[in-house]
Parts: C-alpha cells; structure tokens; sequence
C-alpha cells in the first residue's frame, strides 16, 4: 500500500483494451498528463467502472508500473454531467480535452492546466456566455500557460503599450506600432488590431483562471477575437483535432438548417 500515488486530475480520454480493461489517459496537477491501466473496469459491478469516463475529475489511486501506471481506485468530484446533454457543449467539452492532451506532459505538473480546464467546464454549463467566446479564451490562455504566445503588452520594438495605432504580424508573431513598423520590412505582413482586441488578449493572459469567464465583448470585437486566435491557432498547434472537425461540421448543419427555415 505503501506504492499507492494520489494524485488530482481530469480524464481526458478513455480506451478499451483487452476483454475488461481501459487505458485511460489522465491531466494530474502532481504528475502532469500520464497513462493509466484500470484493470477489469469494464466488468459489471467492477470497482473501477465509475472511474474511467472522460470528463471525469477525481482523487485518483494508482500503482507506479514500469509503463505508466495501474489505477486502483479513486473518489469521483465532479462528473461534469451536463455537458453530455447537448450536443455543441458536449464536443467542445471534447476539444478542450484533446487541446489539453496536446499540451500535457508526463513528469511536468499541470496545475494550471487542470485548473482552466475545471473552470472552462463550469462556464460551458452555466451558458453564460457564447461556446465561441469560451473557447477562443481557452485556446488563447491555454497556448499562455504553454508559453506559446507573443508578448501583448506593446511594440516588440519601443515597448509601447498605447501607440495611436499596433498591428500584428503573424509571420514575426509579435505586435509593432504604427511609429516602429515605418520602413520594417520584415513586418509587411502586418495588419491593423484594435486597442480593445489587445485589451481582451491582455486580460485573458493576465487573468486568475477563476476570473476568465467573466466578460462579455461586442459583435464587432468578438469577430476580431475570433478571427486573431483561429490564425494563431493554427499557428501554434499542429495537429488535426478529431473533436474541431465534428464541431465545424455541426456548424454547416445548423447553418443549412437556418437557410431552410
């Protein structure tokens, strides 16, 4: 008993494996993003059978195994349950997982990552705000706490935080003023932001996560938001995310759908 490890975490996916078991892979605070056995889970009555779903988080028990671990019990906090009821809530819930599986890793605490993604949760049942805006936060202070994002607090170059004008060069990754960016060449890419566009990414990346979904923006700063993170997005993560193309497609139905009506 003495080898047991407990460690806090979110399930961020769950595979069968064999005849009774599942490979679950979990974002701990103590441990980081680890693999786990969990073995006759999947047998009726089986201990461990609460244990294994996505979404789930716990105080999980687990056995150190020469190949990740061994899950051998757990207490359950909180089941997540209402993002299973719509269908939109639902696959973003699964995007914010898969995102949260690309940037976790084994050995590296992940506090502040299991943290975001609790209170991402929270906000997508409360529905207080648009999926869109919470998961335009997320990416964005989720590329933060990985240290891939550029610096939002003025010019790259002069340090300026209220130029009369900034732009954003995707191609340099950084933020000019309008004074800095005269004969730059390296920044011909560079467009036009808005101050409040730099309000929004400064107070998402300076934010307690407790504090993040707490605002709302105008249509016209929710399109600049959305339109600057899907770039940097794409940017940053290189990978094909599984749960973002069943998303996009929900989107072309229910657009298909309103052209109908």
């Amino acid at each position: 008993m003495s080898d047991i490890v407990r460690a806090k975490g979110i399930i961020l996916s769950s595979m069968p494996i064999g005849d009774n078991d599942n490979r679950i892979v979990i974002l701990t605070a103590e441990l980081g993003k680890i693999t786990a056995i969990a073995r006759g889970s999947r047998r009726q009555g089986n201990h461990l059978a609460g244990l294994v779903r996505p979404f789930l988080m716990a105080e999980f028990e687990l056995f150190p195994r020469r190949d990740g671990y061994q899950l051998s019990g757990g207490t359950s906090i909180d089941y997540f349950e209402a993002l299973t009821s719509d269908i939109d809530r639902l696959y973003y819930g699964f995007y914010f997982l898969e995102i949260a599986d690309y940037y976790g890793r084994e050995g590296i605490g992940a506090k502040d990552s299991l943290n975001l993604l609790y209170f991402t949760f929270k906000a997508l049942i409360e529905a207080k705000m648009p999926y869109q805006l919470i998961r335009r936060i997320y990416e964005f202070k989720s590329m933060v706490h990985a240290g891939e994002y550029p610096d939002v607090t003025g010019c790259c170059k002069c340090g300026d935080s209220e130029p009369a004008s900034m732009y954003y060069s995707s191609w340099n990754q950084r933020f000019i003023c309008d004074k800095c960016l005269k004969g730059e060449v390296r920044y011909a890419d560079a467009y036009a932001v808005s101050k409040d566009l730099l309000y929004t990414l400064r107070y998402i990346a300076a934010s307690r996560t407790d504090k993040l979904y707490s605002f709302v923006l105008s249509d016209a700063v929710m399109k600049e938001l959305d339109s600057w993170v899907e770039k940097q997005a794409k940017l940053t993560m290189d990978k094909r995310f599984k749960s973002l193309e069943v998303l996009d497609g929900l989107k072309v139905l229910d657009k298909e759908v309103l052209t109908r009506e």
